[in-house]
């Protein structure tokens, strides 16, 4: 026939034939690089898969007992999902074979062609919770698959997935020879950042979970990871650059969907899952958790206006005139971003390039250097000239990993800054803009929140949507989903009835505390054990030293005088610890609960 490819037709010369006078090959299932794969019967009757070393690379010592290899490490497994090896033997020219239980169904790749390239989120999540299943079990035994892909996913037709191909998985034995660094085995399209590099000393189970969220990504989305037209360029961009995120390529995931795929595909091994149990148990509560758009449920990843109680926070609006902020108000949480002019898009795209540029400077000079002031300065210019001609404001929706508004895409940022619009989105909000007026000054603090690391920068109990709260910008504004805005009158007064009830409570038990911890000084017992005295001489040696105290310690400690710890008595400790007036109204005064405080911060 022509055009067939010459190994296909060389390897269908053997069907029919019969291999060490034991396998009758019926049947050519498929043909690989290194083996093609038969289904053949046994001169019992019993069917089987017999995959066959190709003649050519059989000449090979290394490369025969390396697929030799196979049998023995998928059968150490021990799982049901992994596929039985039941023979191991050489053909009459010499060439190793392995005999393996036939399966029925269909690999992942083929599946997802049949199903127009993509496979549904809730057929996606069941195998990848099958997979990672066999993983457990193969981790467990300290052996690596490091070759996972649709190709070597199997889903049987009774919905069982078998892992193919354990022929390059590393036993991680002490006995075993450690493969060469620099050496670069598995498929480009699905490695892990240091398989990519052939630094094999650093491959481990997350290296597989990688591949497993590669593949996901694939099924779900119909697009690699990484673009590439060449597999050397493949191989580069899996070297060096950190993954996409799923929301690009499938703008209707689920955030939560999108947040476990993107931490299984984490650039450093230290971001992924620490093991294929977490990554599994992060996949059911998504699974138990989340409604689907493909199963008819509604997407918690929104291109619009989110569907749930928000609020506009202006926070100016205390001070301002009352009437005007009201209609400024109505028509910011009216504005759709998507009806923004074609002007005032083409605006934002350019303001957001230019941006992007101030931050790459940050970057490469430091945020005091002259060159990303100017360059800011030049993008609030552009900024500023854009508000002056637009209708309402300048506004866009949140995605993930941008900024959009309807379908234009504004601002994609590569990384480090990709991390600007995913917490953003992360910590609910769903919109942001700005109003006519806004001034520089405005702009710089907008910026600084905004590029603020939320690992390093922020308190734990913090979020963006408090930091831009706190800014009480005039001119820049944000929606975020809030479920302070749900619920009536009624709910809201029973809500401050309760709040005030426990402040009160608390003060209360700080001023009783207070008294208590005073009481016991001066009630103290004459004596002390041994143990109490040693205890309290430690902390005064920890004191004397000056470390991690403020001035006022400082002195008070450099006048206490020490003494042998086997003469210490009550009243040295006492005297050294006393607590006197001046200080303790300090203290008082510092437990003091600020109530409006506590109930503006958090209460719109």
């Amino acid at each position: 026939m022509d055009g067939e490819d010459p190994l296909v037709a060389q390897c269908q010369k053997r069907v029919g034939t019969l291999i060490n006078g034991k396998y009758r090959l019926d049947a050519l299932i498929g043909v690989g690089g290194m083996a093609a794969v038969y289904m053949a019967t046994h001169r019992n009757g019993s069917l089987g898969a017999v995959k066959l070393l190709h003649e050519e690379v059989a000449r090979n010592e290394e490369v025969r007992q390396r697929f030799l290899r196979e049998a023995y490490i998928a059968n150490k497994v021990g799982h049901e999902g992994t596929v039985k090896v039941i023979d191991d033997d050489v053909d009459e020219q010499g060439a190793p074979f392995i005999v393996m239980e036939l399966l029925q169904g269909s690999p992942l790749d083929v599946l997802a062609e049949h199903a127009g390239g993509r496979l549904s989120i809730d057929q996606t999540l069941d195998i990848v919770d099958q997979t990672l299943a066999v993983l457990e079990a193969a981790h467990r035994n300290n052996i690596v698959h490091r070759d996972l892909k649709p190709e070597n996913l199997f889903l049987t037709n009774k919905g069982v997935v078998k892992v193919l191909d354990f022929g390059i998985a590393r036993l991680r034995e002490d006995n075993a020879r450690k493969t060469q660094t620099g050496m670069v085995m598995g498929t480009p399209s699905f490695m892990a950042p240091e398989q990519a590099m052939g630094r094999w000393s650093d491959v481990d189970g997350r290296t597989d979970l990688y591949a497993v969220g590669a593949t996901a990504f694939t099924l779900l989305s119909g697009h690699m990871v990484h673009e590439a037209e060449t597999a050397g360029e493949m191989m580069v961009a899996a070297a060096t650059r950190p993954a996409r995120s799923l929301a690009r390529v499938l703008q209707d995931a689920p955030f939560d969907l999108v947040a476990l795929i993107d931490k299984s595909l984490s650039y450093e091994r230290d971001q992924r899952f620490v093991d294929a149990t977490a990554f599994r148990e992060a996949l059911n509560a998504v699974q138990n958790n989340e409604s689907h758009p493909d199963t008819g449920g509604q997407s918690t990843l929104t291109k619009s206006r989110p569907q749930v109680a928000a609020t506009v926070v202006l926070p100016n609006e205390r001070d301002a005139d009352s009437k005007q902020v009201e209609r400024l108000l109505q028509q910011l949480d009216t504005f759709d971003p998507s009806d923004n002019t074609p002007a005032d898009i083409e605006a934002l795209v350019e303001v957001f390039m230019m941006f992007e540029r101030s931050l790459v400077a940050i970057k490469q000079y430091g945020e005091h250097h002259p060159e990303p002031k100017r360059r800011l300065n030049e993008t609030f210019r552009k900024l500023a000239g854009a508000l002056m001609s637009c209708d309402v404001c300048l506004a866009w929706n949140l995605t993930p990993y941008g900024f959009v508004t309807g379908e234009r895409l504004l601002w994609e940022p590569e990384p480090p800054w990709n991390r600007v619009p995913y917490q953003l989105f992360s910590d609910g909000i769903r919109t942001m803009g700005f109003a006519p007026g806004l001034d520089e000054d405005e702009f710089a603090q907008w910026v600084r929140i905004i590029t603020l690391d939320p690992t390093e920068d922020f308190s734990p109990e913090d979020d963006m949507v408090t930091q831009l709260w706190d800014a009480d910008f005039a001119h820049a504004f944000h929606q975020a989903i809030d479920s302070f805005a749900e619920g009536n009158q009624q709910q809201r007064a029973q809500y401050e009835a309760d709040r005030k009830a426990v402040v009160g409570g608390a003060r209360i038990l700080d001023a009783s505390a207070l008294t208590n911890a005073h009481r016991a000084t001066q009630q103290a017992p004459k004596q002390s054990s041994n143990q109490a005295a040693q205890q309290t001489l430690r902390v005064l040696h920890y004191l004397k030293r000056g470390e991690g105290v403020d001035p006022t310690t400082a002195a008070r400690v450099k006048n206490m005088t020490l003494v042998d710890p086997t003469d210490v008595a009550h009243a040295d400790a006492k005297a050294a610890l006393e607590m006197d007036s001046a200080t303790r109204s300090l203290l008082a005064t510092r437990l003091e609960i600020d109530v409006g405080s506590a109930s503006e911060r958090f209460v719109y």
